[in-house]
């Protein structure tokens, strides 16, 4: 099959803006689709009708702005990636201190509208690892000339940008459990073993997908949850310091003075009467 031109767009895009269009034929996964790079723009403001088959997808590289998500302006930073769904409003605008720079691709086709509905995901701003796929997207406005095969690259890019999302959230969500698990341990004691066992997941993916959201191991989360909660019953109770250190379920009560003291900076009894 001949090659497919590859021309820049004569749509009257906001300043500082580069956009190429891809006229797909029959046998592509898509009618069309528009793959851009947007320069930061104090006055870049987006503001279109819903179109049917329009769906738009966007890696927020540098800088900041806002979507208008359910009747609400909602903030996308660096690393963000929005979706706009089909047949809803788009609203997208840069923040006129530090506006975005980032990668799109307005994905012109008939069936997005139910792929997105079959993995959940709808108009909104996500945390993920989809920056690949949309540098990917961008090397293919390399050429004046794409290959039929570069269609289904294309295609290929925009729906592994969807399982990421879906992917990043399903990571989320068990980053949530793992932290109500701990949550309810706080005057217990639990393992990580057993946190894995009711997750069907492994040690290592509880360690792993809990630090990847909130930062920390699970066993740092539960010791500070311990300590913040010691420092409440020393600041509003009279009980012994071997007494809260039973309560929290730390036998040993100097192992657990060894611990307050190195996360706090003095000693439990001298914190009590430091009132802090």
């Amino acid at each position: 099959m001949s090659n497919l031109k590859l021309k820049e767009s004569g749509v009257k895009y906001p300043k500082k803006e580069k956009a190429f269009v891809i006229n797909a034929d029959k046998s592509a996964p898509f009618t069309s689709a528009i793959i851009g790079i947007t320069y930061p723009d104090p006055n870049y403001n987006m503001d279109r009708q819903g179109l049917k088959d329009l769906t738009v997808f966007e890696y927020v590289l540098e800088g900041e702005g806002e979507i208008f998500i359910n009747g609400s302006w909602k903030k996308a930073v660096a690393g963000d990636t929005y979706i706009l769904a089909p047949s809803e409003a788009h609203k997208y605008r840069a923040s006129a201190s530090d506006p975005w720079k980032k990668l799109w691709i307005n994905y012109i086709s008939d069936y997005m509208g139910e792929y997105l509905s079959a993995y959940g995901i709808g108009t909104g701003i996500y945390r993920a690892g989809t920056l690949p796929f949309f540098e990917r997207l961008e090397s293919l406005c390399k050429s004046a000339e794409i290959e039929h095969a570069d269609l289904y690259t294309a295609a290929e890019c925009v729906h592994k940008i969807i399982a990421s999302i879906s992917e990043a959230r399903t990571q989320c969500d068990t980053a949530d459990k793992i932290k109500d698990a701990l949550c309810s341990a706080i005057y217990g004691k639990i393992t990580l073993d057993s946190i894995a066992e009711t997750l069907c997941i492994s040690k290592s993916g509880v360690i792993r997908t809990f630090k990847r959201k909130f930062g920390i191991t699970p066993y740092e989360y539960l010791i500070d949850a311990k300590i913040s909660v010691a420092k409440t019953l020393l600041r509003t109770t009279r009980l012994s310091v071997k007494a809260i250190a039973e309560k929290l379920e730390i036998l040993d009560e100097h192992y657990f003075s060894a611990l307050f003291t190195k996360r706090v900076g003095t000693r439990p009894l001298e914190y009590r009467k430091l009132g802090k």
